[in-house]
């Protein structure tokens, strides 16, 4: 089963992932596109260009 990150193309932020074997019709709505990641989770940004995640900026920790 493959694993799709599920794209805002507003902010091109991921939102959500999902697996989806492909067996059966799926289209995830209207303001969003998927592709498929072994990497990405919630909050990564997408390049729509190259194709590219990236991981959100490190948070710091409060002192």
């Amino acid at each position: 089963m493959a694993r799709y990150a599920i794209i805002d193309q507003a902010t091109d932020q991921v939102i959500n992932v999902a697996e989806w074997a492909g067996n059966v019709p799926w289209k995830p709505g209207d303001g969003v596109r998927v592709a498929r990641t072994d990497i990405a989770g919630p909050g990564w940004t997408h390049d729509p260009q190259s194709g590219e995640f990236s991981p959100p900026p490190e948070s710091e920790e409060p002192a």
